[in-house]
């Protein structure tokens, strides 16, 4: 959805309908928020908080920071864009929004949007449990249209950060084995962000709210039937990388294609172009993510201590 939303507006003539074929990328965007409340959720249930953040880290970071270097690397040798030293390091740590420093990557956004709630669900998770999901919720959205009253406009984090919850509704909602009352709390927390995005969201506010009920939807129904896809799956697993890559190296490759006014030209260049970026995605996901993975893993048992096992 991201890909489509960025490329097809970029090389394709729409008119009109470009805003809402962009929007695809809203809706991805949220749909990224979602499943990340999910299954991060999921997994916090499963390990303790030092585990949970390690495994983030080596998740996230050396992809990232491969990401950022290379960016900064092949800009400066292709004389597009030099990037001062304190805006690399910033982008490098992730705190150029806290830093107000440019960032090397117009995707990044949503990557510090995903970075602090991993902290946030840390620090609830750790003081409340599994318990005040709704609370936590209500305070996010109250404390958004404290902002929105203020200043004229919303946070960018908070107005982002509910759509996790959906996630985490429908994993407490599996939890309880699709009771009725979990369903009506997945029912009712999507509609309450839904609402919160189509007032605070600027931009796509319909579309937004439109999204995150009926991926909602989707997800549910894909937990309780086992939906099960080798094509999906294989893109699940590089979508980390792709998302990193896909804005970066798939603008330079529809640059060096000329755009025409033959639409099936357009459309084959906008095909090769997601090949060539799944490509990159590909390498970036063997080469850097799987291996970093596993040193994490491999390593665990130098900072976490885990209680020694009972002699029988």
């Amino acid at each position: 959805m991201v890909i489509f939303g960025h490329f097809i507006p970029a090389r394709i003539a729409l008119g009109e309908a470009s805003y809402h074929v962009s929007s695809l990328g809203r809706g991805g965007v949220i749909l990224f928020f979602l499943l990340s409340g999910y299954l991060v959720f999921r997994n916090i249930e499963r390990q303790d908080a030092i585990t949970f953040i390690s495994r983030r880290l080596f998740k996230i970071f050396p992809a990232y920071w491969v990401n950022v270097l290379l960016i900064a690397v092949f800009s400066f040798l292709a004389g597009t864009k030099f990037f001062p030293l304190d805006v690399v390091l910033g982008n490098f740590f992730m705190v150029q929004d806290i830093f107000h420093k440019e960032s090397l990557s117009g995707v990044y956004w949503t990557l510090l949007i995903e970075v602090k709630f991993y902290l946030f669900l840390v620090l609830q998770y750790f003081l409340l449990r599994g318990r005040g999901i709704l609370l936590v919720l209500a305070a996010l959205v109250c404390a958004d249209a404290a902002v929105w009253f203020v200043r004229g406009h919303a946070s960018l984090l908070l107005m982002f950060f509910p759509a996790f919850y959906v996630g985490i509704q429908v994993r407490q909602a599996e939890t309880a084995g699709w009771s009725r009352l979990a369903m009506l709390q997945v029912a009712g927390v999507s509609l309450v962000v839904a609402a919160s995005l189509l007032v605070f969201d600027d931009y796509y506010g319909k579309w937004s709210a439109a999204y995150v009920i009926g991926e909602a939807v989707m997800l549910v129904a894909f937990l309780r039937v086992g939906v099960s896809s080798s094509i999906l799956g294989f893109f699940g697993r590089i979508s980390y990388s792709h998302y990193l890559y896909h804005m970066t190296a798939g603008y330079v490759f529809l640059s060096l294609f000329p755009p025409s006014d033959v639409l099936s030209f357009n459309l084959m260049v906008v095909m090769l172009v997601i090949a060539l970026t799944t490509a990159i995605a590909y390498v970036s996901y063997r080469l850097v993510e799987v291996p970093m993975v596993a040193f994490g893993k491999r390593h665990e048992h130098l900072w976490i201590r885990r209680p020694a096992r009972a002699v029988p």
